[in-house]
């Protein structure tokens, strides 16, 4: 309804209608005219509606009256629910998670945003809402759908078909409906429980200790050390850049995991020194004397990082990033899923004398992930005696 000061002059003319010099115009005069002014004419204050009045009150009875925008509605729908995750849950994650579930939510937005979700199973078999068939066809519609980079007029394919990544997204939207039956109240149903999520094949590139010698030729003297500690230890890209000068100790080299489940502690690990150990973190220290610049009274301090740019800070995930492509490219590894830095690690597990001692190099506690995804080494099977040379008894 809208409502607003009583006329003084004028009285027979509609709200928010004025004359000036033999012409009417029109301007909003309270928080609903607003609304639906934006909307009818965007970026306008005013709009000139002619010197006839009969015609200033039909347009005025138009914009109004007649063509009112209703306002957009997400209640009921999973736009609903996705704009409570991303103003209740996305501040609270890690800064290189957040990122991710952004991009999820987006995407789930997209394809599902309108669709209403059901209060409970029994309403889900009976109403037009979202159920787990039609969470299982959008992975299926993904897994094969073509996707394209588009920069002026060229347009790139840089994936065919996307199954990780649509995984990944409904396993965001499932927590999503997790969270709105156990904390906030919304629906009784989830119809992410009990789909087929698309096959996911996990890396199986050994990194064979020619490919490493190829790259560490071509890679700058951080980059060397990096690479020679992640070989030697199964550590992680994050674990190696977040080693600081009192991780060195008398006992070894001791490395505190980044990456762990919700809810557990981080348990620091401790890599005693061997020789090649003492003579990697040697090399590191020389390198770093030489690139630390001129803030040795920062870069000398405990709590200092043991790599360091020039600048003496932190060397960041882009820089990182260049540094291995170029020596990547260099060997001669032009693709850039030919191999990773992480596949060092994958390196380090496989090379490991047994299965317990590589489940403590990559931190895990199940031995069924070491096996699937870190045991690339291509197994060795010793012949047996042959038959045929075997004399009759």
């Amino acid at each position: 309804m809208l409502v607003g000061r009583p006329r003084e002059k004028a009285k027979d003319l509609p709200l928010g209608v004025y004359q000036v010099k033999g012409r009417y115009y029109m301007r909003p005069v309270n928080e609903e005219m607003r609304r639906i002014f934006k909307t009818a004419f965007p970026d306008k204050n005013c709009v000139a509606l002619g010197a006839d009045k009969a015609e200033a009150r039909k347009q005025w009875v138009k914009v109004f009256v007649i063509n009112v925008p209703q306002e957009e509605t997400t209640v009921g729908t999973l736009s609903e629910l996705i704009a409570r995750y991303e103003r209740d849950i996305l501040p609270t994650l890690h800064p290189k998670t957040k990122p991710e579930h952004t991009r999820y939510c987006r995407n789930l937005r997209e394809a599902f945003g309108t669709r209403r979700y059901a209060k409970s199973e029994a309403e889900a078999s009976a109403g037009p809402f979202l159920r787990s068939l039609d969470i299982t066809q959008y992975l299926r519609a993904e897994a094969v759908r073509q996707v394209f980079r588009t920069v002026g007029e060229n347009k790139t394919l840089i994936a065919n078909g996307r199954p990780v990544a649509s995984n990944k997204e409904i396993q965001c939207l499932s927590r999503i409906f997790r969270l709105a039956k156990t904390l906030w109240g919304y629906t009784e149903y989830n119809p992410c429980l009990q789909i087929e999520y698309n096959a996911e094949a996990p890396r199986d590139l050994y990194v064979t200790d020619q490919m490493f010698k190829d790259i560490y030729a071509k890679a700058g003297p951080v980059l060397q050390c990096m690479m020679d500690i992640a070989q030697m230890t199964g550590a992680r890209r994050g674990m190696i850049l977040r080693l600081t000068l009192a991780d060195i100790t008398d006992a070894g080299v001791w490395f505190t995991p980044n990456k762990r489940r919700a809810g557990s502690r981080a348990r620091r690990k401790l890599v005693p020194w061997t020789d090649d150990l003492r003579d990697v973190i040697a090399s590191t220290m020389e390198v770093r004397n030489k690139v630390r610049g001129a803030h040795k009274e920062v870069a000398d301090l405990d709590s200092a990082l043991l790599f360091l740019t020039r600048l003496g800070k932190p060397i960041s995930e882009t820089a990182f990033n260049s540094m291995w492509q170029r020596a990547r490219q260099a060997a001669g590894f032009k693709d850039a899923h030919a191999i990773h830095f992480h596949d060092i690690k994958a390196k380090a597990l496989s090379d490991s004398p047994d299965l317990e001692n590589a489940m403590k190099r990559g931190d895990h506690v199940e031995p069924r992930t070491t096996r699937r995804v870190y045991g690339r080494k291509p197994d060795e099977v010793i012949p047996l005696p042959r038959v045929s040379a075997k004399k009759a008894v």
